[in-house]
Parts: structure tokens; sequence; C-alpha cells
């Protein structure tokens, strides 16, 4: 069902993205029409950018995920969480009440830590966070209510309901959906911004090229109907 899911936005990707083209290539031809050859070269250039631009910002995605582990991106991925500590937030994409955390690479010794976790908020070394709800179908013993992780030492603490959390916390928490959770860790915000900046750099670029080029067409290229008088 994944795979059908990605296909389905891969191909409205696309038709966005041919969409853009027309719009842009029908653009082009506005400004250049009527002003002899060469129009044509930029017409095609403007239909063909919005798809490269796609195909640039997968390529890219790919391997900045490759080449640089550290910014934990997937697209489209699991959850992949850096925590404080060296630990991470771990799950599947479809899943991600069955999130855990875990700390990689393993080593000998590891105590163990929350699994099943439905929310999640993190202050300076403390995980808080909710235990999924169970299930009818679920047959082995699952921990419920709260918990509070400290990553410096390894140790957790359960509590049976909001109010306890709250009151270790000493505030009320606002616990995020791990689904939607988003690593705070400094290095991984700069990955991050510096992987958005990358996505967007080359097309923006482009599409000034072309503007430049445009322009240079028109300053070159008087209309026919003025260059016959």
């Amino acid at each position: 069902m994944d795979f059908i899911g990605d296909l389905f936005a891969l191909a409205f990707l696309v038709c966005l993205a041919s969409a853009a083209g027309a719009g842009l290539a029908f653009t082009v031809w506005l400004l250049t029409r009527g002003r002899g050859p060469g129009h044509k070269r930029l017409v095609l250039l403007g239909a063909s950018l919005p798809l490269a631009s796609l195909a640039y910002a997968f390529i890219f995605e790919i391997a900045f995920g490759l080449f640089v582990p550290a910014a934990h991106e997937t697209f489209p991925g699991d959850i992949d969480e850096p925590l404080p500590g060296g630990y991470s937030l771990k799950g599947l994409d479809k899943m991600p009440e069955y999130s855990f955390i875990t700390r990689s690479p393993d080593f000998t010794g590891q105590v163990q830590v929350p699994s099943n976790i439905a929310s999640i908020a993190v202050e300076g070394q403390l995980v808080l966070g909710s235990f999924r709800t169970r299930q009818p179908w679920d047959t082995l013993p699952l921990p419920s209510g709260f918990f509070a992780f400290n990553t410096a030492t390894s140790t957790e603490m359960l509590f049976a309901n909001k109010a306890e959390l709250d009151s270790f916390a000493g505030h009320s928490v606002s616990l995020i959906e791990t689904s939607r959770f988003s690593s705070r860790e400094p290095k991984v915000k700069l990955l991050r911004r510096l992987g958005l900046v990358g996505d967007v750099f080359l097309p923006i670029l482009a599409l000034v090229v072309l503007g430049m080029k445009i322009l240079a067409y028109r300053r070159a290229n008087k209309p026919l109907a003025q260059a016959l008088q």
C-alpha cells in the first residue's frame, strides 16, 4: 500500500510540474512571439524547467540522504528523529503510534527504553511522551499512560496520567504526535536547512537565467512589425 501511495504522490507531482511547465511555456511565448527566429528554444526551456526541477529535487534528496546521513531525512520515509544523548525516535511511516526510542549504534548493556510511543516532547535532556492506546488485538503486556526518559542517565519514569507528567515537568507539557515530531538538535536543524536550500537553489537559478535570456532576446530582436517599417 505504501508503494501505491508513493506512486500516486509521484504522479500528482509530475502532473503539477507538467501544468506549471505549460503555463511557463505560454508566458515565455507571449513575451517572445513575433520577434523573429530563436523564440522556440526559449519556449521549450520554459516548458521543461518545472519537470527538470522536480527530477533534480528527487536526485538531490536521495544523494543528500546517502552522503549526509546525519540529516536523518527520507523522502518519503519512516520516522527517524535524533534526540539528545545519541538517542533517536524511530518508527514506521504508516504506523507512527508504534514508534520507539533507541540508541545507535546499539551498545552492550543498553537499558530498556520506551516503545509504542504515540506523542512526544523534548525538554533539555528529557524526552516526555505518551504511550499508544491499547487495542483489543494486543496480546502482549504494554505500558500505558505517560513517561519521562532522561537521555543523560538512561532512566525512565512512568506516570498514570497527564497531570502527573505535568507535575513532574513543572508545567503543562505540549506533546506532539510522533508523525509530526521534528528533531530540535542544532546539527540536524542546520543540515535540514541546507537541504532545503539545496532543493530550491538550482531551480531558482535556472528560472533567473531563463528570465535574463528572455530579456536579452527581447532587446536583440524587435517585433517584426517594427523591423519592417
